[in-house]
């Protein structure tokens, strides 16, 4: 069983986007899926305003924070419901509550790769997003999502698949499940899956590092920018704490202005990808380019560079 879905995951053949293929119908039998308490169509309808949100955005050259943003509701939905989440185990051993009958920490996740090399656990918000997917025969748990989230970073998978055939899903990003795994709303771009929309009341805090960036990753860093001819006029290496969320790594970069548009890109997602491979899961680092024409708010770079001025690191 577990290779067939490994074969049905290796058909999509978006590096991003796992959850967009087109729905298969098989002839499911839910005989032991009886009144589950899934979050189904209220889920759904979240996800395609999302979807609507980025496309309008995208349509009219518009930042996705410039339109109705309902990224933080379906945040705040997903982190009051419980999901269902396919396992290893066979369809006799599953279909019970997390808090119940078996324990969460019993239950073997099923992850699927695809060809990237990235990881992820298939989730679903109804029955009838699982019918379209699940092999007759496949077990399941029921797990409240910021455990699962909670799980999936443990576990170092790139992201959580929601409703990987439909009709609607989507695919929660590592960053965003360090944050709902604390029990906290990330604030972020609805096209993105890094950086923050920062409000200019918002509060940050910010920490010199206790010891250097890993070497790995400075000369993983190091060879991407020389790479791509990108000059790196300054970078600063600390620790950020934004609207009283944890501290994580993050990264100030300036460089010259012609260079902008290389930044975003091809610079910010290879540099996010380089830290995540060098770093893992359990460290997150969120990346800031300090340029007047980039994406990080003036009070951010107002907190930055003072702070830094006298001690900044050149990659």
């Amino acid at each position: 069983m577990i290779d067939w879905l490994t074969r049905l995951f290796h058909q999509v053949k978006s590096k991003v986007c796992f959850w967009q293929q087109q729905p298969t119908s098989l002839n499911t039998q839910t005989q032991n899926i009886h009144e589950l308490d899934l979050p189904g169509e209220r889920l759904e309808k979240l996800m395609a305003e999302v979807t609507a949100a980025c496309f309008s955005a995208d349509a009219e050259h518009q930042e996705p924070n410039d339109q109705p943003n309902p990224l933080a509701d379906l945040y705040k939905a997903l982190m009051a419901s419980s999901i269902l989440v396919p396992t290893n185990e066979p369809e006799e051993n599953s279909g019970k509550s997390s808090e119940t009958e078996m324990e969460p920490q019993e239950a073997s996740l099923l992850t699927l790769i695809n060809n990237s090399g990235q990881a992820g656990i298939p989730v679903f918000t109804s029955l009838k997003s699982w019918e379209l997917w699940a092999d007759p025969n496949a077990g399941y748990v029921i797990l409240p999502f910021r455990f699962l989230c909670q799980q999936a970073v443990k576990k170092g998978v790139d992201s959580l698949l929601i409703n990987i055939a439909g009709p609607v899903g989507c695919e929660i990003k590592t960053y965003e499940m360090t944050y709902l795994a604390d029990g906290m709303i990330p604030k972020g771009h609805m096209d993105r899956h890094h950086g923050f929309e920062i409000e200019e009341d918002t509060e940050i805090q910010i920490s010199k590092l206790d010891e250097p960036l890993p070497d790995t990753l400075q000369e993983r860093l190091t060879g991407l920018f020389h790479q791509h001819q990108a000059l790196v006029e300054t970078a600063y290496a600390f620790h950020v704490s934004i609207a009283e969320g944890p501290y994580h790594l993050a990264l100030g970069i300036r460089m010259p202005d012609h260079q902008a548009e290389q930044w975003e890109t091809h610079l910010l997602p290879n540099a996010m990808a380089v830290a995540q491979e060098v770093m893992g899961a359990r460290e997150y680092l969120d990346i800031f380019f300090l340029n007047q024409s980039g994406d990080i708010d003036q009070v951010l770079k107002d907190h930055i560079e003072p702070f830094f001025k006298a001690q900044h690191q050149s990659l």
